[in-house]
């Protein structure tokens, strides 16, 4: 059993069987930067009521795409964009998504140099660890966050940001036109998600 306590003082709970979860079995190239498939899962099943079946799904920071496979496992998606600096990651998500049998495309590129033409209609990122970056560092960091999350979502759209950086995200929504608070999650000791939403 896995308690998650809640910002309003409640708590989820998770069961994590003990039987093997064939599930899983598509996670052959492990990374030390990237998001476990449980953990993943446990994200997916918390912003449940939020996300959408068939949506155009983004990760901007994707390391091996197990966050993005998890959110197919939980409801469907159509399109899946995977995108990450490392190319070892990449190569690993791949892999791992061809063995899951999913359709994921993977872009081996900064997160703030994506573009597309057809905008999406969610974001959900495991966000960077910025503890060694100086407070300058930080506030560029969510300021083109913000600016990317408001150019790739559709107005409607949401972005689901998996950080420990609670008031740099705060801050970043303040600044960002369009852009408003949904809900805060509290994910584990350090970290929660943050749920926004594309209002223009």
């Amino acid at each position: 059993l896995h308690f998650y306590r809640k910002k309003s003082g409640g708590y989820s709970l998770f069961l994590r069987p003990l039987t093997e979860d064939r599930r899983f079995l598509y996670y052959i190239n492990r990374l030390s930067t990237s998001m476990q498939p449980v953990k993943a899962a446990v994200m997916a099943a918390m912003i449940n009521d939020y996300i959408e079946s068939y949506a155009r799904v983004i990760d901007l920071f994707a390391g091996n795409g197990t966050l993005l496979m998890e959110r197919d496992e939980a409801l469907k998606t159509k399109v899946m964009f995977a995108v990450d600096t490392s190319e070892e990651a990449v190569k690993a998500g791949r892999e791992n998504a061809k063995a899951k049998g999913r359709s994921v495309n993977f872009v081996h590129r900064s997160a703030f140099t994506f573009d597309s033409e057809e905008p999406f209609d969610e974001i959900i990122s495991e966000l960077p660890d910025l503890y060694e970056k100086n407070s300058t560092d930080r506030s560029e960091f969510f300021e083109k966050l913000g600016a990317e999350t408001k150019k790739i979502l559709r107005r409607g759209g949401k972005a689901f940001y998996l950080t420990s950086e609670g008031n740099e995200i705060k801050a970043m929504i303040r600044k960002t036109d369009g852009i408003d608070f949904l809900n805060e999650m509290q994910f584990d000791e350090k970290r929660s998600i943050f749920i926004l939403e594309k209002k223009v």
